[in-house]
């Protein structure tokens, strides 16, 4: 029970952590890896460890961005269906009449107020 938008949303958030990831093994700091950590706590690791961790970490980012590129996100241009109400015109591929019709929902007050307090059934199924 999920849809593209969310898990598009995972695989960006993890993206993002392994380019963080990767910052911070260059200033030496391990801690996004508890078990890791605690044993280099012990320990004095060289400064050629933290490069092949940085390395490792730069070519896991790559395999993402391989199989997820970020020109292929599918919720460009989408998150109108996430959201009527924070659409910008012309940043979809809708036609005319769909981009009208969608203006006159995101303008609709009524609606809006349903929108941000309604959520959606979820099924354990």
């Amino acid at each position: 029970m999920t849809t593209v938008f969310k898990l598009a949303d995972k695989v960006a958030a993890f993206k993002t952590k392994l380019e963080l990831w990767g910052r911070r093994v260059n200033r030496g700091i391990l801690d996004m890896f508890q078990t890791l950590a605690g044993i280099l706590g012990e320990t004095e690791p060289e400064h050629s460890f933290s490069q092949l961790v940085h390395d490792h970490l730069s070519l896991l980012l790559k395999e993402f961005e391989r199989y997820f590129p970020t020109t292929k996100d599918p919720r460009t241009g989408k998150e109108w269906m996430r959201d009527p109400f924070v659409n910008k015109p012309g940043e979809s591929s809708m036609s005319v009449q769909e981009e009208d019709q969608l203006l006159e929902i995101a303008n609709d007050g009524g609606l809006k107020t349903t929108f941000e307090t309604t959520t959606l059934p979820v099924s354990l199924d």
